[in-house]
């Protein structure tokens, strides 16, 4: 039996979505994406959401009406944030005045891959090691990632 595909979508990615597919034009798209959410295959950490919420744009609202995909955090994505953390300290800055949501979405995708789940990353993130990103996290842990468009063409979506 094949795999079920989920998606843990990263800040960036959704931002990107907004900017550059906005829902008045690819409503269709919004739909599918909506579709996801719905069936549970598209989720992030409640730290994207919170990263949302900081800007003033459509994407805001969209956020609070889609608030089904934003996991909380718990005990077993601690744990596996603990780990990420002693690989790569550096991952975070801890001067950041908000706390970052990289981590939350590797450790959420880390979770939710198992034997009957793949869960891909999704970020417009281009991999690189120091500071270490989410690409380059991912890769370490054996997690496949995505852009935005290769998550629409892994979906076989056409518009």
């Amino acid at each position: 039996m094949a795999k079920l595909i989920k998606y843990c979508i990263d800040t960036n990615s959704l931002i990107d979505f907004s900017r550059n597919q906005p829902f008045d034009i690819f409503r269709q798209l919004w739909v599918e994406i909506e579709k996801l959410i719905d069936n549970e295959r598209l989720i992030a950490p409640y730290l994207v959401k919170k990263e949302i919420e900081r800007g003033s744009d459509r994407l805001v609202n969209w956020a609070k009406l889609n608030k089904k995909m934003f996991y909380d955090i718990d005990k077993e994505q601690m744990e596996i944030l603990r780990e990420i953390m002693v690989d790569f300290q550096d991952m975070i800055d801890p001067t950041e005045l908000y706390e970052d949501a990289d981590p939350w979405v590797v450790a959420l995708a880390k979770q939710q891959n198992t034997e009957n789940v793949d869960c891909y990353v999704v970020t417009e993130e281009k991999l690189k090691n120091f500071p270490p990103n989410i690409t380059y996290v991912c890769k370490h842990y054996g997690l496949r990632f995505l852009k935005g468009l290769d998550f629409i063409r892994n979906e076989k979506w056409q518009f």
